[in-house]
């Protein structure tokens, strides 16, 4: 009987002291997660905005489509707290990302991306999202006449 009563005690005490590490693993596989969704998306913004011309008047605009993994809330990965991305000047955006827990990371895009809300919003948060999300992004030009990448959610 004490031998049960020794073999539960250790497999709960192991548990316990597991889940910390099972939190820490899935919170760095979020980050890994995000990293690689950032590169997916700054491949296809830099390609867009290097590789295309903006259309004349009248004519639809070049684009892309970019399906887009971000992490579930799962036992393996972590929700995602954080997922926004910012034009900081007039080529650059920033990419700011977190797991639900973990600080902040950013990431630079060489490209300008607005939000397709509005291109005077400059600033486009998908922390809400989760899961498969699919976007489309535009090329076309901002207020001064200057191509800027719009980035929508569909």
């Amino acid at each position: 009987m004490i031998k049960y009563v020794l073999a539960i005690a250790l497999t709960v005490g192991l548990l316990l002291l597991s889940v910390p590490a099972i939190d820490a693993a899935s919170e760095r596989r979020t980050e890994r997660q995000l990293e690689a969704m950032t590169a997916d998306l700054e491949t296809a913004a830099v390609s867009l905005f290097e590789t295309e011309e903006v259309a004349h008047a009248g004519a639809p605009p070049p684009r892309r489509t970019v399906a887009l993994a971000l992490p579930e809330s799962s036992m393996t990965t972590a929700p995602v707290d954080t997922l926004r991305i910012e034009r900081v000047y007039d080529e650059t955006s920033i990419v700011t990302y977190a797991a639900e827990g973990r600080s902040e990371h950013r990431e630079s895009i060489a490209v300008p991306i607005a939000s397709g809300v509005s291109a005077a919003n400059e600033s486009t948060t998908l922390g809400d999202a989760s899961g498969d999300l699919t976007v489309v992004l535009r090329l076309e030009t901002d207020a001064s006449g200057e191509p800027i990448v719009i980035l929508e959610r569909i």
